[in-house]
């Protein structure tokens, strides 16, 4: 692994961040049962390596904010987002995505969604964005796939 060239949260001569904090959520695990196929440690993994790496402790890290509806309909139509947020989705629906539905999944894929937005801001912005949730969400504009 590389070693950081700066802390991602101190600014630079000029005042700018070039990383915002990355994103990291528990919610992301939780959602996720026990013996799943879905490899959840893999989060908690991410997260340790943080500071292993020397990039920064908890304080480095933060919770990202949940996707609103209208960034969500930015990708995916009205039908799907009502299917998500509801429950529902029919049993083959639900074999496609390769989750089971429970309001915990909503917010995680809420979450999940609304770091990868983060991420992208703090690129445009600073330059690199990190979220270490990433690569969960294969979009379809009218159905989920994973």
């Amino acid at each position: 692994m590389c070693a950081p060239t700066r802390d991602w949260a101190a600014p630079d001569e000029s005042g700018a961040r070039a990383i915002g904090p990355p994103s990291v959520s528990d919610r992301y695990a939780n959602a996720v049962s026990a013996g799943h196929r879905f490899p959840k440690q893999k989060y908690s993994l991410l997260r340790q390596r943080v500071p292993e790496a020397g990039l920064g402790g908890d304080e480095a890290l933060r919770e990202p904010q949940s996707a609103t509806d209208d960034e969500i309909l930015r990708a995916h139509d009205a039908g799907y987002l009502r299917k998500v947020t509801g429950g529902e989705f029919t049993p083959a629906e639900i074999c496609r995505t390769g989750f089971p539905w429970t309001p915990l999944m909503v917010e995680r894929s809420r979450r999940s969604a609304g770091a990868t937005i983060e991420a992208c801001r703090a690129a445009l912005e600073g330059g690199i964005g990190v979220d270490l949730a990433g690569g969960t969400h294969h979009p379809f504009r009218d159905h989920g796939e994973g």
